[in-house]
């Protein structure tokens, strides 16, 4: 008897695999209690894709990030060096100001919603 003609279309998908390769998707479909291609329709459309555009995209944007962290960690140590150096002139006022901007830079830079630094100056 021949096969009747499906009202859909369906397109058929060659791929090479090696005889161990095979043997594990044959293993694999088996134990599931599904036919191969079944196995291999399910694993293509639940796959996780990372597109290539994404991928420059989240790089440039790693690369912005890093760039920032390096940019307030340097203030940080300028920070840290001048109130060594100066303990006793050290004002606690313009150091918090200064504490105050690089919180803010970094909710900038990475999005943050929440408070990284309370109304007392404490994290």
């Amino acid at each position: 008897m021949a096969r009747r003609k499906s009202s859909d279309p369906r397109r058929i998908f060659h791929i090479r695999l090696s005889n161990a390769e095979y043997a594990d998707i044959e293993r694999k479909a088996q134990d599931a209690g599904v036919t191969m291609a079944d196995l291999m329709r399910t694993a293509c459309r639940e796959a996780i894709v990372v597109s290539q555009i994404n991928t420059k995209v989240n790089a440039g944007e790693l690369r912005r990030q890093n760039y920032l962290l390096a940019t307030i960690g340097n203030n940080l140590n300028q920070l840290a060096r001048h109130v060594n150096t100066h303990k006793r002139d050290a004002d606690i006022l313009t150091i918090t100001l200064h504490l105050r901007v690089i919180a803010r830079d970094i909710k900038r830079a990475f999005s943050l919603d929440g408070e990284l630094i309370d109304e007392r100056g404490r994290s």
